[in-house]
């Protein structure tokens, strides 16, 4: 399970980037691909696709082990559980096993939902809490 300090290197990662990807902030989420429609919480799939497409990541924040994506109006939170992951790759490479949902962004990178054990999870809310 990746433990908090796991959580907010990724969380870190994203935000500021590194020397091998950019940041994601300000980055805009063209759309999304689902794999596994139980990763998706909240709320049902067509709807889900429909809200996160064209939206800007504002802001990544974290609460305990849940990251808050601040998109346009609403949170796109995601937590990893078991055996979770979250990468950026460049749209032209394959996708790293085991992903669960893409999100395409207009960087030119592919925001991966990798999850082996399908215990993670995704939801697009108004209200954090």
């Amino acid at each position: 399970m990746p433990e908090l300090p796991e959580v907010e290197t990724i969380r870190r990662k994203l935000v500021h980037g590194d020397v091998s990807i950019p940041s994601i902030i300000g980055a805009e989420i063209i759309n999304a691909e689902v794999f596994w429609e139980g990763s998706v919480a909240e709320p049902n799939i067509e709807e889900f696709l429909f809200i996160i497409s064209n939206t800007i990541i504002k802001d990544i924040n974290r609460r305990g082990k849940y990251f808050l994506f601040a998109i346009s109006d609403r949170f796109l939170v995601m937590h990893l559980r078991m055996s979770g992951d979250l990468n950026l790759t460049p749209v032209n490479e394959a996708a790293p096993k085991y992903s669960r949902v893409i999100f395409t962004l207009n960087n030119g990178y592919h925001l991966n939902f990798i999850d082996s054990r399908k215990f993670g999870r995704v939801w697009v809310v108004t209200d954090p809490e």
